[in-house]
């Protein structure tokens, strides 16, 4: 594996490629990713980010790449905008899981909206919600 100075974590990596930390598991698993175990958990380098990720549009890839160049998460950039935030934006902001999020999408218990590639945007005003105040985390 390329030494870089970024590494991310399965659930870091997993937010900037736009997939779930199951997803980059399997990866890991199956070789498309090089990682290795640092305290217990699996550290992945940013530099793979820009690499063929399978199943991965152009649009994300530049996106992640422009998040590992500067050095910063794709958590600490979550900030409401006209769209609301991505699942895995609103996962890491409570304490719901992806699965989570998209369920309470499904059952009307969150309002969004599908983005034109299909992805769930989750609008911000959910965060006010008397409902998912209490999952949010502080």
């Amino acid at each position: 594996m390329a030494d870089s100075k970024a590494m991310l974590t399965t659930q870091q990596f997993a937010l900037q490629a736009g997939v779930s930390t199951s997803t980059v598991s399997k990866w890991l698993r199956n070789g498309k990713l090089e990682g290795r175990k640092q305290d217990g958990k699996w550290m992945i380098s940013a530099d793979q980010l820009t690499r063929a990720i399978p199943s991965q549009g152009e649009s994300a890839q530049a996106k992640s790449g422009a998040a590992a160049a500067n050095g910063t998460l794709a958590v600490s950039a979550a900030k409401p905008c006209a769209a609301g935030y991505t699942v895995e934006e609103f996962s890491t902001l409570t304490y719901l899981t992806c699965f989570g999020v998209q369920r309470f999408l499904r059952e009307g218990r969150l309002t969004g909206t599908r983005d034109s590639s299909g992805r769930w945007r989750v609008d911000a005003a959910n965060l006010e919600n008397s409902n998912i105040q209490h999952l949010r985390r502080k």
